[in-house]
């Protein structure tokens, strides 16, 4: 089922993910895609100041101000369009259609999870187990994190993306809250993803 949200949520208890995702929207006035993630320990920066060679990514850890993480080695970094943190030491990228899963500890790309579809124009990482992405031609599509199995997919048929601002998606259980040129819609699965 997909509906608007704004109508259905007024007066229910907001959850983080749409608190997030309401002042996300606040900033859609800047047509770029969103190039830097936090998580309330550590922000990612993406540091595109070297001219055409690709970008250096910075993970600073806010406890430490002095430690900052260099990663200069993403494999097709040029063409990170979106980035997430994920769980303690994961870099979510969307290159293209697909999530490039990188571990920045380690400084090495674990896995690429193939999306098929269209761009990807919106990631949730906030699942340490689930990751969720949302495509131009507005299909929100759940992945096992370890696997890049798609556990869950659903079309938003009233949902566009030609204006090119930052968009978003959140999902808590069997809901996913996404953003469109439209507005916010809800959707929901029939049952909540369980990762095996």
């Amino acid at each position: 089922m997909i509906r608007t949200a704004m109508s259905e949520l007024k007066g229910a208890r907001a959850p983080d993910c749409l608190i997030a995702l309401a002042a996300e929207l606040l900033v859609t006035a800047v047509p770029e895609k969103k190039q830097s993630d936090f998580d309330g320990e550590k922000l990612v920066l993406v540091d595109r100041s070297r001219g055409t060679g690709p970008p250096l990514f910075r993970i600073v850890q806010l406890e430490h101000k002095k430690k900052q993480l260099r990663v200069d080695n993403i494999s097709s970094a040029s063409s990170v369009t979106l980035l997430k943190l994920w769980g303690t030491s994961y870099l979510v990228c969307a290159v293209n259609r697909n999530l490039l899963i990188y571990d920045y500890q380690e400084q090495v790309t674990k896995f690429t999870i193939w999306g098929g579809g269209s761009e990807i124009m919106a990631i949730d990482a906030q699942d340490l187990e689930i990751l969720g992405t949302l495509d131009r031609e507005a299909v929100a599509k759940l992945w096992n994190g370890r696997t890049g199995e798609c556990i869950a997919s659903v079309q938003v048929p009233d949902a566009h993306y030609h204006m090119g601002y930052p968009y978003c998606l959140c999902v808590s259980g069997h809901r996913l809250i996404l953003s469109a040129d439209e507005g916010v819609f809800l959707a929901e699965l029939d049952d909540a993803p369980d990762v095996p």
